[in-house]
């Protein structure tokens, strides 16, 4: 199995942008983990995961499965952020319409 090394990654963006910019002031306080820098969603259970993967037909890549199980999304910005599972309730909601 590969390591995407997906914390480290997230740890080391998360540092920076608290440290160094003024987009924490963007940032809604449920993703800050102020203890330990880190900007994050909780990850995505195997669960939730292979959910998703059932209403999408396909399994998601191994990457992005790994990326999911460590944060469930990221923050985009000054506009509002949704998570990977709000979105895919909002793609449902609008096909069932």
């Amino acid at each position: 199995m590969i390591d995407y090394k997906w914390p480290e990654l997230l740890q080391s963006w998360s540092r920076h942008i608290l440290v160094t910019s003024d987009y924490r002031s963007y940032l809604p306080e449920e993703v800050i983990d102020k203890q330990n820098l880190w900007i994050v969603y909780r990850g995505a259970s195997e669960g939730q995961i292979a959910q998703a993967e059932r209403r999408l037909k396909t399994r998601l890549l191994e990457s992005y499965r790994e990326f999911l199980k460590i944060s469930n999304g990221w923050p985009t910005g000054v506009l509002r952020h949704r998570s990977f599972w709000e979105l895919m309730q909002a793609e449902l909601d609008g096909l069932q319409k």
